[in-house]
């Protein structure tokens, strides 16, 4: 996945039924997809980030007030699912969707489940994308979703920007690039940055949010924490603390561990006359496809030990304090790539961090949340509910919440 590694895999000629656009992630071409990244790296330096977390506070702020205002059990998996799909249609077109007070009343967050379990068999089967086009009852979710996709992406385009949001940079509206980028290239980038951007956020904070009520010591150090930093009357939302949080990155780390946001990894193939790819002691015929599955390679005792199937936020303090370390000890940091490593990575992960720091941070400090239901007996069903369809498919997770410090 390196420098000097190989280009995408298949999987998106398949997954994407090889539009004639095809989005930034499935780029084969190395030149191509140095173009059309680096107005994604320039929505994402520090100067934009600083830009985006308005817009992220709102949506927290707007989370929070609706799970206090909600009585018993709540799912909260649906309710992160609305926050990072608001969140991304903010960022991707400016708005549009209001999933957290509303619901999804457009359906385009089921449209977008729909379409990534259908395109799970494309990705392992390739060469059915040209049968599947042909069959409208078996493609209608796809199409719905890239045509409310780009519907919203021309809405953008024509009515303008109020704010610097991803779309202002996708579409040169900061006027660095001296060609504008066709309105294909753009909506392309602003489907692939909702898919790509939401789920992955609601993975890590499902999966977070879960260990930490599963385990109420973890609970505890995480919320002594919170209240250190960000007391009743700071505003969690506030950035100026989050670098000084080492147990939430430790919390965060550890989800990631866990499972990470792509639990099978990123696909990679030698290209056809390329003549193959010698991998180590393996040689990868051109044309074949390997992957590195970043699950199996987090709970690999040989990087990761001890207790490398557990949840332990702790481990990755030992991995900086040099005087608590033991032999049996191992922390390979090398290994923990759930944002994909080399120059395909992911280039969203600071804005991720941003989403998950400053969610947990506010709930944490305004919430008393505890897990409910079956959840409560039989903790083990979480893990076993969750599907990987590329992105994750989750089961429920309810809890029971009340705002801190009342009854």
């Amino acid at each position: 996945m390196g420098a000097t590694g190989m280009p995408k895999g298949p999987m998106w000629l398949g997954r994407t039924l090889e539009p004639p656009i095809l989005p930034l992630i499935a780029q084969q071409d190395t030149a191509e997809h140095l173009r059309r990244r680096k107005p994604w790296n320039r929505a994402f330096n520090t100067a934009a980030l600083k830009g985006y977390e308005p817009v992220v506070a709102e949506r927290v702020s707007q989370f929070v007030h609706v799970l206090k205002s909600q009585t018993g059990v709540v799912d909260l998996t649906q309710w992160i699912n609305a926050y990072s799909f608001d969140v991304m249609s903010d960022m991707a077109f400016g708005g549009g969707t209001d999933l957290l007070r509303k619901g999804d009343v457009d359906k385009l967050r089921w449209f977008m489940d729909s379409t990534m379990r259908f395109t799970m068999v494309l990705e392992v089967l390739p060469w059915l994308r040209g049968i599947a086009a042909l069959i409208p009852y078996i493609t209608r979710d796809i199409v719905r979703f890239r045509k409310m996709c780009i519907q919203r992406a021309t809405r953008r385009l024509q009515s303008g920007s109020t704010t610097k949001d991803l779309f202002h940079y996708l579409n040169n509206e900061d006027g660095v690039d001296t060609v504008s980028r066709p309105l294909s290239h753009v909506a392309s980038d602003a489907v692939l940055a909702v898919v790509a951007g939401s789920d992955t956020t609601s993975v890590v904070l499902s999966n977070a949010l879960f260990y930490v009520l599963n385990d109420r010591e973890v609970y505890a150090k995480l919320k002594a924490e919170v209240d250190l930093y960000y007391p009743p009357g700071e505003n969690a939302c506030d950035t100026k603390h989050y670098g000084k949080m080492v147990y939430l990155d430790a919390v965060l780390n550890e989800a990631m561990r866990m499972y990470p946001p792509n639990l099978s990894g990123s696909q990679r193939a030698p290209m056809r006359g390329s003549g193959g790819k010698l991998v180590g002691p393996y040689f990868i015929p051109e044309g074949t496809s390997v992957r590195i599955h970043t699950f199996s390679l987090a709970r690999d005792p040989r990087y990761f030990s001890p207790l490398a199937d557990t949840f332990w936020p702790e481990r990755w303090l030992l991995a900086e304090s040099d005087s608590e370390k033991n032999a049996d000890f191992v922390h390979d940091i090398a290994a923990f790539v759930p944002f994909s490593f080399g120059t395909a990575n992911c280039v969203g992960k600071n804005l991720a961090m941003l989403e998950m720091r400053m969610l947990l941070c506010c709930c944490i400090q305004q919430l008393d949340l505890a897990l409910a239901g079956d959840l409560v007996g039989d903790p083990g069903r979480w893990e076993r509910e969750l599907k990987d369809y590329f992105i994750v498919e989750k089961g429920r997770l309810p809890v029971t919440v009340k705002a801190r410090g009342k009854a």
